[in-house]
């Protein structure tokens, strides 16, 4: 995995409260490192990346139009469906974002077994598409919930 993949999924990064990128001043280093990637032969991963960025900094025009390109990939290509999906979700899309979750499930992704725990769908976590999406999955607990429930008992 490269530095800027790993600068986009560290942990203590997903920790942080929405939009993690700028409150812990990586935001344009993050979008200059994506675009940096994406003229080196960048993948539809990194497009997917930088769609969400620009959705959690409040650029909806650029995260649809990199969508739009995402939809469109030279044949044979995979499509990032989870990540499709949270860019979705960080544009407030929720129709759209389970429709993209639905289809990473369908495709197998491996991404998924992350969804209920994932901070990029906590807008999502109190809608009943999502939640049957979780429970197709079998993910209809988080681990803090199953943690919670058996430390009750």
């Amino acid at each position: 995995m490269d530095d800027i993949a790993r600068r986009l999924i560290q942990p203590e990064a997903l920790k942080q409260p929405k939009p993690w990128l700028w409150s812990a001043g990586l935001g344009t280093d993050v979008l200059t490192d994506i675009e940096t990637a994406s003229l080196t032969g960048g993948s539809s991963h990194l497009t997917a990346m930088k769609a969400h960025t620009c959705a959690l900094a409040g650029d909806a025009k650029s995260a649809r139009e990199l969508l739009g390109q995402l939809q469109r990939p030279p044949f044979g290509k995979c499509l990032p469906s989870y990540d499709i999906a949270a860019t979705h979700a960080a544009l407030g899309d929720s129709t759209l974002a389970v429709h993209w979750l639905e289809r990473a499930r369908s495709e197998r992704n491996m991404k998924l077994f992350l969804v209920s725990q994932d901070p990029r769908f906590d807008a999502l976590r109190g809608h009943s598409e999502f939640s049957a999406v979780v429970q197709q999955l079998g993910l209809a607990k988080s681990g803090a919930d199953r943690f919670m429930l058996s430390a009750a008992q």
